[in-house]
Parts: structure tokens; C-alpha cells; sequence
């Protein structure tokens, strides 16, 4: 056994040098492959958290990576109310830039294409606004909007910022707001 040593000893301390690299290159693949859907799954509760922020509506496929069943039922009817306020949102934004410039409502509010592009922009903008608590801030910190808004000043329809959530729709924004804030503490503590 001794002569077998002797004689293959550069070779065997090769092969250990090959079984040990071998060893731990796995133990650092096992490592690196148990992290990656870890931090995926991370990523794609950012990504919740992120559509949420922007009043996005979440893609169901997301939300197999969350653990709880409240949570997901919570972002299910999250998604319904933003749908659904984005569309009421869009209609009130629409008769009110239409209002404010003086436009026949009936004639280009029902095809989408008449509208000219810088009101389409103003009434996504007022729409999109809409579902934040603070919607007359942002809106009155808009520029564009604010310049429409500007040409109104003294007379009744210039006060619609300050009103935006007192319409029919106020009852369920602050059922949103709670929702919302609901869900993102669940967020946070995963």
C-alpha cells in the first residue's frame, strides 16, 4: 500500500484537490439556488408594492408569491376598486375639462379619437390623480392643469379640485384609502 502511495501521490493529492473543490462548489450552488427564489419572490412583492403605489391594477400571477389568503383577497378587491374608480374617474375628468373649455360633451366624449390629444392628457392625468387622498394638491401642482384650472378662477367650476373626492365616488375613496393603507402594512411585515 505504501509503494501504491508512493508511487500515485501526485495524482491522489490531484483527485482530493478535484473532490474537494467539487465539495464546495456545490455547497455554493445550493446556497446561490436557494437565494435566487428568495430574493425573486421579493421582487415580486416590490413589484405589488410598486403597482399599489402607482394605482396599478396587480397581475393575478403575482400573487402566488404571497403567503397569506387576506393579503391576496385584499389585492383581488384592490384591483376591482381601482378598475372600477379609474372609469368613474375618467368619465367625471372628462365632463369636467369639457366643461371647463367649453366643449360639447356629447359630440367627441363618445369617440375617444376626437378628443385632442392635450385634453386626453389633462383628463388621464386628473383621472390617474383621483386616487390619491391628496388629489387636489397634485392636481393644483400640476402645470397643465393648473393653467385650465387658472382660467376659471372666480368662477363656480373652478372649485372642482377641492371637491374631487366629495362627489358621489366619496364614500367609496375613503373605503379605498383604508384598503390601501390595509395593504400596505401587510406588505411591509413580508
Amino acid at each position: 500500500m505504501y509503494n501504491f502511495y508512493k508511487e500515485n501521490k501526485g495524482k491522489m493529492f490531484l483527485i482530493f484537490l478535484l473532490a474537494a473543490n467539487m465539495f464546495f462548489f456545490s455547497l455554493n450552488f445550493t446556497c446561490m439556488k436557494s437565494e435566487a427564489p428568495a430574493n425573486y419572490k421579493q421582487d415580486k412583492i416590490d413589484s405589488i408594492t410598486d403597482k399599489i403605489i402607482q394605482r396599478e391594477v396587480v397581475e393575478d400571477t403575482y400573487l402566488i408569491y404571497l403567503p397569506d389568503e387576506e393579503i391576496k383577497e385584499d389585492i383581488i378587491l384592490y384591483n376591482k376598486k381601482t378598475a372600477d374608480l379609474k372609469i368613474s374617474y375618467k368619465l367625471y375628468a372628462t365632463r369636467t375639462v369639457f366643461s371647463l373649455c367649453e366643449l360639447d360633451l356629447s359630440e367627441s366624449a363618445t369617440d375617444y379619437d376626437k378628443i385632442p390629444d392635450d385634453l386626453k392628457e389633462i383628463i388621464n392625468k386628473i383621472s390617474a390623480y383621483a386616487l390619491y387622498a391628496n388629489a387636489t394638491e397634485l392636481i393644483l401642482s400640476d402645470s397643465e392643469i393648473n393653467q385650465l384650472i387658472a382660467g376659471e378662477i372666480g368662477g363656480s367650476y373652478g372649485a372642482w379640485p377641492w371637491h374631487i373626492h366629495e362627489e358621489a365616488l366619496d364614500y367609496e375613496m375613503e373605503d379605498y384609502f383604508i384598503l390601501i393603507e390595509k395593504i400596505m402594512k401587510s406588505l411591509i411585515k413580508l
